[in-house]
């Protein structure tokens, strides 16, 4: 009997021990990781960047002088799958939307 209810015990409580794990221990540094990998992919396309800034140069001067902001809206998008710990994000890529 003892054996069954410590083991029903242990089966309930893994995911909160493993929660408790992650946010404790690991957080942190998975953030810190995904925040380097969005970083790597944007850094990987600035050349595309920068082409497609001096390629809209002369409308971009145009808004600057009407005295418009102008911003370039870079996606990145991810994937991620879970783990026992919790969702984890993997190599993400970088495109334009558009530059406005």
């Amino acid at each position: 009997m003892a054996p069954a209810l410590v083991s029903g015990v242990l089966l309930i409580s893994e995911p909160f021990i493993k929660r408790w794990i992650f946010k404790t221990f690991m957080q942190e540094g998975w953030a810190k990781h995904e925040r380097d990998q969005v970083a790597a992919a944007i850094e990987r396309m600035t050349p595309l960047f920068n082409v497609l800034v001096q390629s809209h140069s002369e409308q971009i001067q145009k808004a600057k002088g009407a005295g418009r902001g102008v911003k370039l809206r870079i996606d990145v998008n991810t994937d991620w799958f879970d783990t026992s710990y919790g969702p984890y994000q993997v190599v993400p890529t970088s495109s334009t939307g558009s530059c406005v």
